[in-house]
Parts: structure tokens; sequence; C-alpha cells
């Protein structure tokens, strides 16, 4: 058997409203950034499957996706493979000051 990773990249319908995206839109508008029109938030999932086939362990992902990681009704899926393994790291995100975040506790936010 061999391992094959694939993506599976989760998101509302475009005919579904988006309230996540709303509220991320109406932030990055508050934060200054004024052209960007739409935003629609979304999730990934990395998962790494043994198969005999790259096909057949294409079809298992698809179907959980189907089963388990999409709502049918009101999200779509896609399944792409990973060239990559998901264990290499992903770049380091900039920290926030402590500072900031214990403004954040004490304020209840």
């Amino acid at each position: 058997m061999s391992q094959f990773t694939f993506t599976v990249i989760v998101r509302l319908r475009q005919s579904i409203l988006d309230p996540q995206g709303k509220a991320v839109l109406h932030a990055a508008h508050l934060l200054g950034f004024a052209s960007i029109r739409e935003i629609r938030v979304g999730k990934i999932i990395d998962i790494t499957i043994e198969e005999e086939t790259e096909s057949q362990a294409q079809q298992a992902i698809e179907e959980l996706a189907r089963k388990l990681l999409a709502n049918p009704v009101i999200e779509d899926f896609r399944v792409t493979k990973m060239e990559v393994s998901p264990n290499v790291p992903m770049p380091e995100l900039p920290q926030l000051e402590e500072t900031h975040w214990k403004a954040h506790e004490t304020s209840g936010v």
C-alpha cells in the first residue's frame, strides 16, 4: 500500500449567504482595505490515506467529503492531491505582542 495526501477545500455555495465572510469583509473595510469587494470563508482539510492506488485513494477521500466533511445542501468541495507532505512546516505567522493579548484578556474581548 502507498500513502497519498489530499487537500479538501469546503466552502459555502455561491448562492448561500456567508455571514462569516461578511463579518471579515466589514472588519477589512474598518482596517482600511476599502477596495476589497467580497470575502467568502471556508475550510481546508489535509488528509493522508493508505490505498493501493491513487485513484482508490481519491475516490475514498471524495466519498468522505460527500458523507462527512461537506454539507451537500449548502456547501461545495474540491479534492486535490498534495505533492508534498502536510508535515512540512507552514511558514510562521507574525505573532502579536503579549501586551496586545493581555489587553484583550482584561477587557473581556
